[in-house]
């Protein structure tokens, strides 16, 4: 394709931009599941893995959301999608104790941060697990180099000197 005009070249580069940063966004969202993963599951070993009740419906409920385009920028969101966890409730056989016990409930929507300090559980006790503390981390330490890769996959290769809006919120 032979580019004609100002308009063709930033239409064209917005395009590849945007692939960019979508793969940048599924990378980064695999390293959060993996991190999810080692920092969560595998750092506690507690009654409901001994149970075997682990859904890993937390985990699951982190997705990459749409990107959005305005005229010059180009946004992308990490996000948690709460209705992916499932609120049920369970019974175990008589006189077991986790009988009646709801998971993900009543805290889904704190769940995140009560996994983060240790603060807030219910009943029993866990310790803090920084999963999104490292997960900043690694952001700060990863995107910038990851996004720079994907960009030249796509042929957009130079220096990008500016990547606004790189926030992590709860």
């Amino acid at each position: 394709m032979q580019i004609k005009s100002e308009e063709q070249l930033e239409k064209v580069l917005m395009t590849r931009l945007k692939k960019a940063l979508s793969r940048t966004l599924d990378r980064c969202l695999s390293e959060l599941q993996d991190i999810i993963e080692r920092d969560v599951y595998n750092a506690y070993y507690g009654r409901w893995a001994e149970a075997g009740l682990r859904t890993y419906q937390f985990e699951e409920s982190f997705v990459k959301r749409r990107l959005k385009t305005s005229k010059n920028e180009i946004m992308g969101t990490i996000d948690q999608n709460l209705s992916k966890m499932t609120i049920y409730r369970f019974s175990a056989n008589e006189g077991e104790s986790l009988s009646g016990i709801g998971v993900h409930y009543p805290d889904r929507k704190t769940l995140a941060q009560i996994i983060e300090t240790g603060v807030g559980y219910h009943f029993g006790y866990a310790p803090a697990r920084p999963y999104w503390t490292n997960f900043k981390l690694w952001m700060n330490r990863n995107f910038y180099t990851i996004f720079h890769e994907e960009c030249a996959k796509l042929g957009v290769k130079g220096v990008i000197t500016n990547i606004q809006g790189a926030n992590f919120v709860w």
